[in-house]
C-alpha cells in the first residue's frame, strides 16, 4: 500500500503553481493502518480509508475498492452502524442483451459514453463502485488549533490557497493507496480547472470536473446539505456527458 502517488509532488506543484505563503510549514500526515471495519480514528480528523478494506494475502475484490477521505466522526457514524452503512454489494446489470454502452473518444470532446442498443426503461445499463469520495464542497480540513492560531496571520487570499493546497495532498495520499488500474484511471479523467487562476491542483481539478454528490454520506447530525455531503468520483460514471466549472456537483 503505497503512501504517495509515484512521480507526483504536491509541493513542488503547488510551489510553482500558486506560491504558498511564505513561511508555511505544511503539517505531516500521520499515517496509520486501521480496519475500515471497525472504525477507532480520531473524531475530529481527517482520514483516508478503503472500502471495503484489502485482505492481506487475498486478491482486490472483484468490483474495485473506493478510497474515502472522511472525518473520523462520520468514518463511526456510517461504518460503525451496519443498518446505515450505504456501500452495499454492486449490482450487476442484466446480461441477456449484452452490454449497453460503450465508452470511446470523440475527434473534440474526449471519451464519452454512447449507447450499443436500445435500452429498456428502468433497466440497469452500469453499476460501479466509486474510485474516490471526499468531502464535496472543498471545504477547509480540520486544522489543530495550533495550525488555526497561524493562519490567521494570512490574508483570506493567502489561507484559499492553504487550503487548496492541503485538499490536494489528501488527494495525493489517496490515489498512493488506490490499486495502479484505478490510479490510472482517476488520472486520465478530464480536467477542465487546468486554467484556473485560484490554485487549483491537477488532482483536485479532476475532482472538481467529475464529482458527483453522494447524498447517502454527510457529516454532522442535521441531515444532509450542500457543505456537509460528500461527492464521489467514479471511472465510467464519469464518461456521461457533464462538467462541473465551480466547486458543485452532479446529482445521480
Amino acid at each position: 500500500m503505497h503512501s504517495a502517488l509515484p512521480g507526483y509532488s504536491c509541493i513542488a506543484q503547488y510551489r510553482c503553481i500558486t506560491g504558498l505563503p511564505d513561511g508555511y510549514k505544511p503539517p505531516e500526515i500521520a499515517l496509520l493502518e486501521s480496519n475500515s471495519d471497525k472504525p477507532e480514528s480520531e473524531t475530529e480528523v481527517l482520514v483516508v480509508v478503503t472500502v471495503p478494506p484489502r485482505i492481506v494475502g487475498q486478491p482486490p475484490d472483484p468490483d474495485g475498492h473506493t478510497e474515502w477521505i472522511v472525518l473520523g466522526k462520520t468514518l463511526q457514524k456510517f461504518l460503525g452502524d451496519p443498518a446505515r452503512c450505504p456501500f452495499q454489494p454492486v449490482p450487476k446489470p442484466s446480461s441477456g442483451s449484452g452490454q449497453s454502452y460503450i465508452i470511446k473518444s470523440t475527434p473534440t470532446m474526449g471519451k464519452g459514453m454512447f449507447a450499443r442498443r436500445n435500452i429498456k426503461m428502468g433497466e440497469i445499463i452500469f453499476a460501479e463502485r466509486p474510485l474516490l469520495i471526499r468531502p464535496g464542497a472543498f471545504s477547509p480540513p480540520p486544522l489543530e488549533m495550533k495550525q488555526e492560531a497561524e493562519l490567521r496571520k494570512y490574508s483570506h487570499e493567502d489561507m484559499e490557497k492553504v487550503f487548496l493546497f492541503e485538499g490536494e495532498r489528501q488527494l495525493e495520499v489517496a490515489l498512493g493507496r488506490m490499486d495502479p488500474e484505478r490510479t490510472k484511471n482517476f488520472l486520465g479523467l478530464t480536467n477542465a480547472h487546468k486554467e484556473d487562476e485560484d490554485g487549483t491542483g491537477p488532482l483536485s481539478g479532476i475532482a472538481r470536473t467529475n464529482m458527483y454528490g453522494c447524498w447517502e454520506l454527510w457529516d454532522g447530525d442535521a441531515g444532509p446539505s450542500f457543505r456537509e455531503v460528500y461527492g464521489m468520483v467514479c471511472d465510467v460514471g464519469s464518461r456521461i456527458n457533464h462538467r462541473l466549472d465551480s466547486g458543485s456537483f452532479n446529482d445521480v
